[in-house]
Formats: structure tokens, sequence, C-alpha cells
């Protein structure tokens, strides 16, 4: 049953990818032809936000499912195994798309290509970007991964799409440190929780972080219902109980009610929705795999790949066609876009079989690993001796 839910929510997991990618396609070429006012740009606004909490719902529940398996097979949360695992899941494929994105900003800038001094034209009612820059501030921020997390930083201009993954590792390490809090024999357990205190302090005024901690908890209470084996009728119970923190905030701050800032509806709506989510996740932990379960979840070996690299791929493409797009009459247009989701699936299927080939880069650290313990052995230095013979009065 277990692994029937977590094909299943690959599967998920690869379409919410593709939606994203559609929804950004609409974003960067549809969308300056149509204007903001049209059925298409909220219909894919609302599809892309959606796909984006159920990447948080989700990865609430990997993560807690994760850290509940690592604590089972070895008495005790492992540290070290936790945080190599998440390194070698999220760091090939992020530092590649990082690199990327630099350089697609660099070679737009020094080539003086179109969106190097503004992308909008008299024809455009809309452009996803006004111009391409690279703010060091960004970079930084991004490069670490506190983009929108610590105030007034912010994701690098050619990859809009890095802004989620900061929320998700920042909930990474929450999710680690309240797992060794809980922890009673644990040395650091106390350590834990005033980290956690010290952190919670820091983001206090970030609600945007706290609103999507909501969600990933959503998917995190999932998995700690299904491991504890409660019963379906405690369910609903369960999710209120997780609900609850979102419906105090919608109670005491009438200003969240209004929509958010990534076009999404308002949080009771949003909660509601991730609750009808979880809802179902729990349902088709009896349901049978089919034919869209399993090409969504061909779909997801190469979602995060795709997540994180499509959009500067589309940036790119955009400097390179926009003014002969507008051109261009409606057939061709719709060819050419075809063409492009193709091509950026493709890209991203085979890049993933190396960025997200996590056997790959684990044997190339033990390697490393290895090589460097050999260097610094006793024996090593025997059989190598001290090579500067400058020390040994060499003339």
């Amino acid at each position: 049953m277990e692994s029937n839910l977590s094909l299943k929510l690959d599967a998920l997991r690869g379409y919410s990818a593709l939606a994203v990618l559609f929804a950004h396609v609409n974003q960067w070429f549809v969308l300056p032809v149509t204007g903001l006012q049209t059925t298409n740009r909220y219909f894919w606004n609302a599809i892309s936000y959606y796909a984006v909490l159920a990447f948080f719902v989700i990865s609430g529940y990997v993560i807690t499912h994760s850290l509940l398996e690592n604590r089972r097979k070895n008495g005790q949360i492992n540290k070290a195994s936790f945080l190599r695992s998440r390194a070698l899941r999220i760091l090939p494929p992020f530092i590649a798309a990082l690199g990327f994105s630099i350089l697609v900003a660099t070679a737009i800038q020094h080539y003086s290509l179109h969106g190097a001094t503004g992308f909008r034209t008299p024809a455009d009612f809309y452009v996803a970007r006004h111009n391409v820059t690279l703010n060091l501030r960004d970079v930084w921020a991004t490069a670490f991964l506190s983009n929108g997390v610590i105030p007034g930083t912010g994701t690098i201009v050619t990859n809009g799409a890095l802004w989620s993954l900061s929320y998700e590792v920042w909930l990474y390490g929450f999710a680690l440190l309240i797992a060794l809090a809980c922890e009673p024999k644990q040395r650091s357990r106390w350590i834990s929780i005033a980290t956690l205190a010290v952190l919670a302090l820091l983001l206090r005024k970030n609600q945007l972080f706290f609103e999507y901690s909501i969600y990933w908890a959503y998917g995190a209470a999932l998995a700690l219902y299904l491991h504890f084996n409660a019963r379906w009728r405690f369910f609903p119970l369960f999710l209120g109980l997780v609900a609850l923190p979102g419906l105090i905030v919608c109670a005491v701050s009438p200003q969240r009610i209004l929509p958010l800032n990534h076009g999404a509806l308002s949080l009771p709506i949003n909660l509601f929705a991730v609750t009808l989510m979880t809802g179902v996740f729990r349902l088709q932990q009896k349901w049978k795999l089919g034919p869209i379960d399993r090409l969504g979840a061909f779909l997801s070996k190469s979602s995060y790949t795709l997540y994180i690299l499509h959009f500067p791929i589309l940036l790119l493409l955009f400097s390179f066609f926009h003014l002969r797009f507008l051109g261009w009459s409606t057939a061709e247009r719709s060819c050419f876009l075809g063409g492009v989701t193709l091509l950026i699936l493709l890209i991203s299927s085979l890049l993933a079989r190396v960025l997200e080939n996590r056997t790959l880069w684990n044997s190339a650290l033990l390697f490393i690993e290895n090589s460097l313990k050999e260097r610094s052995s006793p024996d090593s230095k025997r059989m190598f001796p001290d090579k500067d013979l400058s020390k040994r009065g060499r003339p």
C-alpha cells in the first residue's frame, strides 16, 4: 500500500511539474500577445499555483516519511544520513540550473541580445521580465537558498522557479530540527530546540513562509497518520488540527483573506483545497495504479530537473525568438510552442539521468571521501613522505 501511494504521489509530482512548464510557456509567449485580462491567464495561474502547493504537500509527506524511516533503521535520527540524502537529491540539479541561469544572463548582457536593455515592444501587452540583469545580492541569496526566506532577498531574475526551492529546503531543516527536538536520547536535543526558537524569531515576519509551512504540514500529517496506522474515522479530525494555525490566522488577521502574492485565491480557499488534496492522497493508497499513474511516475523521474531548469531555457528562447514570434501566424506560433515544450521535456529527461542519479553522485562522493581519508592516514604519509625538499637543505 505504501509503495502504491508513493508511486501515485510521484505521478502527481510529474504532472505538477508539467503544469508549471505549460503555465510558464503561456506566460512567456502567449500573454504578451493576448494580455492579462483573459481566461487563459487566470486558468494557467490557478493551475500552476496549485501545482506548486501540491509540491509542498508531497514534500511534507516525503521528508517526514524519510525521517521516520531514518529513525526506524537507526534507532534514532541519523543527521548525517538525512543531510547526505537531501544534498544528493537537491544540489546537483540546483547547481546546474543556477550555473545555467547565470550563464544565460551573462550571455544576453555580453552580446547585447534582445532583453539586455528591455523585452517590451509596442506590440506587447505584457512581458514576463522587463529585462535581464544580474543583481549580485539576488545571485548570492539564490546560491545559498535564502532567497525570499530572509527578508530583503530575491530570486535571480533568470530563474523565477527557484523561489519555492528555498522555502522547501528551509522546511527540510525545520523538519529535521523538530525531529531531533523530539528525540529524548539525543544530546543535541536542547540545541535543536534553541535553534528552532532562533529561526522562528528570525522568520516571524515572513508570513508567506508561515503560510507555506502550513501546506507542507499537511503532507507531514499524512505521513504521521499512515506511520501510526490511525483509523480512517480520525483522519478528518487530524486534518482539522493541522489546519488550525491557518484558521487562527484567518480569524485574527482579516487581511490574509485577501488575494495572496503568487496568484492564489485566498487562504481559506487554499486551506480547503489542500485539505481536499490530502484527503485524496489518503484515498489513493487503496486505488490501483493505472496508465495515467505510470505516465506521471515516468515524468516524475525528471520532474525536479524540469522544474528548476525550464525557466532559463524559456527566457533564452524568448530572447532569440520574441521579435519573430510576434510576426508569425497562429498556426506557426502553435507549432513553435509545441516544439519548445517537447524540446524542454527532452533536455530535462536527458539531463536528469545524470543530475538526478543519486547512485552516481553517492559513488562520486564516496570516492572523494575515501581519497581524502587515504591522503590523511598515517600509512599514506609513510608511503608519500614530505616532498618539500627545501626543508632538507636541497641546494
